[in-house]
């Protein structure tokens, strides 16, 4: 069996293409040592693995910074991978198709969506805690880690590890990426 995992032309990757897959197991990461190289930033560098048998297909997390996700729920063990389902490492989606006979579009042709597209910004921030919430408004002011310690009447590693636990849930590595998810909303709402 010959199954294609799918990368969106429209994403910012680069020229990644089309991964097809035999029987076998099959790393994806960032690094030259994988089967399958993603070369973007919010992909670890062995960040998941696919496994090909008997006409089936499961991924597993190999542990990664940004998780692994199939339409949207994590991995956290192994997960059956069905036909067009989503497949995202880090902030790169990809879909699972048959691998097309003559006569049927090239598989390339499909629409992916990209991460950011189909991330709900207020769903993300109504699962961070009280404390997380007041320190991500603070964030999106363009408070410093200091100013929003003194505001906030916390210390500064308490903020500091507010951030983090904020920059994961949005599975971002950046104030910068941060604040792009939300002007992203923002703006699309106009």
């Amino acid at each position: 069996m010959v199954v294609d995992l799918v990368l969106s032309p429209r994403s910012q990757v680069g020229q990644v293409g089309t991964f097809p897959l035999r029987e076998g197991t099959f790393t994806l990461g960032r690094s030259s040592d994988c089967d399958f190289v993603i070369p973007d930033i919010t992909v670890s560098r062995r960040h998941a693995e696919i496994t090909v048998a008997n006409g089936s297909v499961t991924v597993c997390d190999l542990g990664s910074r940004n998780g692994t996700y199939v339409d949207e729920e994590r991995v956290r063990e192994s997960c059956l991978l069905q036909p067009l389902q989503h497949l995202r490492v880090g902030s790169v989606v990809f879909s699972l198709t048959s691998a097309p006979t003559a006569g049927e579009p090239d598989a390339s042709e499909l629409e992916t969506e990209k991460c950011a597209d189909s991330m709900n910004v207020q769903t993300i921030a109504l699962k961070l805690s009280p404390a997380q919430n007041r320190v991500l408004n603070e964030l999106l002011e363009g408070s410093t880690d200091k100013e929003i310690a003194k505001s906030l009447c916390i210390s500064p590693n308490t903020v500091h590890c507010h951030v983090q636990a904020i920059l994961q849930a949005f599975a971002v590595h950046s104030r910068a990426e941060l604040l792009a998810c939300f002007v992203h909303k923002t703006v699309r709402k106009d």
